[in-house]
């Protein structure tokens, strides 16, 4: 149960901080497409 539960919580800050990169990358790059 202990190494799940490290998996798992592995998983959840692992994957919302690729999520939040991907967000800025956008963010960044909508920013420095010319309008």
């Amino acid at each position: 149960p202990g190494k799940v539960g490290a998996v798992e919580q592995l998983k959840r800050t692992v994957l919302p901080s690729t999520r939040d990169r991907r967000e800025k990358v956008v963010k960044v790059a909508s920013l420095s497409i010319p309008q």
